[in-house]
């Protein structure tokens, strides 16, 4: 988890994901990044099943940092964005992988985990023909991964505190691994 905002997000720890095909133990941890320690080597990177954004000046990241995430997606990996009030600052460091950019935040019902729900969601303009919307996000293909791209932010309500919301993205994430 990338974010300014780790203990916002510290319900990411509940995530486990099944376990390998061959079903042998898998163990998944959560661990939170800082703009210093986000890998800049691919092969780091692929010790991760997701790598989550939300609440972070994607800006600061280095071009090598950038770079290996961008490698890492292509070769499979997870990516799972979150934007709402904080998309400019979340996406505007992330244009080598998506092009997206936003034009504004509307507070407004949504529908999340099955619950009616009020959020800031970003107006997202996605500049790729081949993305699948799904409920409060896009998937965009890159390369043999994928970016999961909410329009809400993760780090704030209604997503730190809808029950269910985090199987969502869990179930989200395994079917795109799958």
């Amino acid at each position: 988890v990338l974010s300014e905002r780790p203990t916002d997000m510290s319900y990411f720890s509940a995530i486990h994901f099944a376990q390998q095909e061959d079903y042998t133990e898998e163990y998944t941890k959560t661990v939170y990044l800082t703009g210093e320690t986000f890998p800049s080597i691919t092969e780091v990177m692929n010790h991760f099943k997701v790598i989550v954004i939300d609440d972070f000046d994607t800006k600061i990241l280095t071009e090598e940092q950038k770079n290996a995430l961008l490698e890492w997606i292509k070769q499979g990996g997870i990516c799972v964005i979150g934007t709402g009030v904080n998309a400019q600052k979340t996406l505007e460091g992330l244009q080598n992988i998506i092009s997206v950019s936003c034009d504004s935040v509307v507070n407004q019902y949504i529908r999340m985990a099955g619950t009616r729900v009020r959020a800031d969601v970003a107006q997202l303009e996605i500049q790729q023909d081949n993305s699948e919307a799904i409920e409060n996000a896009s998937i965009l293909p890159v390369g043999s991964g994928s970016v999961v791209l909410y329009d809400i932010s993760l780090s704030l309500s209604p997503a730190t505190e809808t029950t269910g919301f985090i199987n969502e993205i869990r179930d989200c994430c395994e079917s795109l691994s799958s």
